[in-house]
């Protein structure tokens, strides 16, 4: 079953599947490269402009932005721009993704025989930030800080019935 095609603007043409393109399938093929013209080959492939993952991404957050407008909520409005900050990050991302891929392109030309398989080339490891979902958000959000503890609850004669606090002699700008 294939999607339905997405919408374009005038003049840009639409845009089909190509097998093979996946990060997947890109990824894969680094391990068969020996040329660092070759590797900026494939790095191209995902920046480009039409049909590279890279744009892809910066579209499909954009587009979950507008979907988020539609629902005219301040939430909405919020996520939405939240969304729209992200996708300036992916297009930034994009941006140094193209330095590098200039910068490949210059690099020495052929991976010396004895280097070994990039199978056998441990990945460093990523620093991890965890996860923080909405819900962990809100919940946060509730709960009263330890450097200033949650007010008494009063009942609601009681606080009828109560004195005001004293004002604050104190100014804001």
């Amino acid at each position: 079953m294939l999607p339905p095609p997405i919408p374009t603007p005038d003049g840009v043409p639409v845009r089909q599947a190509m097998p093979g393109q996946s990060l997947t399938a890109l990824t894969g093929e680094l391990h068969e490269l020996r040329r660092s013209a070759d590797v900026a080959d494939v790095l191209e492939q995902i920046l480009d402009e039409h049909h590279g993952v890279v744009g892809d991404l910066e579209e499909f957050i954009d587009t979950a932005a507008a979907w988020c407008d539609r629902l005219d909520t301040a939430n909405g409005r919020e996520l939405g721009q939240h969304l729209r900050t992200i996708a300036h990050h992916v297009a930034f991302l994009g941006d140094q993704l193209a330095t590098a891929q200039l910068d490949l392109a210059v690099l020495p030309d052929v991976t010396p025989d004895d280097a070994p398989p990039l199978a056998d080339v441990p990945l460093l490891p990523r620093h991890e930030v965890p996860s923080v979902t909405h819900t962990a958000r809100a919940r946060a959000a509730l709960v009263s800080s330890p450097n200033r503890p949650a007010a008494q609850s009063t009942s609601p004669d009681e606080a009828a019935h109560s004195p005001a606090p004293p004002s604050s002699p104190r100014r804001t700008r």
